[in-house]
């Protein structure tokens, strides 16, 4: 990778991770984060729509949370779109994140968390 990773986790919808998958064999896609267009096909009727939107991003953040403790950064931003469900669901994490990790460095693309100051280093 550019940056010097050996391998990348990209938790991504659906959707996208089988084009995410042939971009390189270091990509490691998890297809977790929700979209309004996958929550609509399960449900019918606005309440249950509700519902099992709030359901999906409540298990989406919860299979992200369980990769977390295992990295060192984490990227969140670049390539997200635009489908509010899924970035109800990424805002969700992202307060996670802050929780737990320094935010090293914000820029147009994203903002990257680190573990330490010392790891956040990472040029842009």
């Amino acid at each position: 990778m550019q940056i010097g990773a050996d391998l990348s986790h990209v938790f991504c919808t659906d959707g996208a991770a089988t084009v995410i998958k042939g971009y390189s064999p270091e990509l490691i896609v998890h297809p977790y984060l929700p979209d309004s267009w996958q929550a609509a096909q399960d449900g019918h009727g606005a309440q249950q729509d509700e519902e099992r939107a709030q359901k999906r991003r409540e298990e989406a953040v919860a299979a992200v949370d369980a990769w977390l403790d295992r990295f060192d950064a984490v990227l969140v931003g670049p390539g997200l779109g635009r489908d509010p469900l899924t970035l109800a669901t990424v805002a969700e994490v992202r307060a996670w994140l802050q929780a737990g990790y320094v935010a090293a460095r914000t820029c147009q693309l994203g903002c990257l968390f680190a573990r330490s100051p010392h790891r956040a280093s990472v040029p842009f």
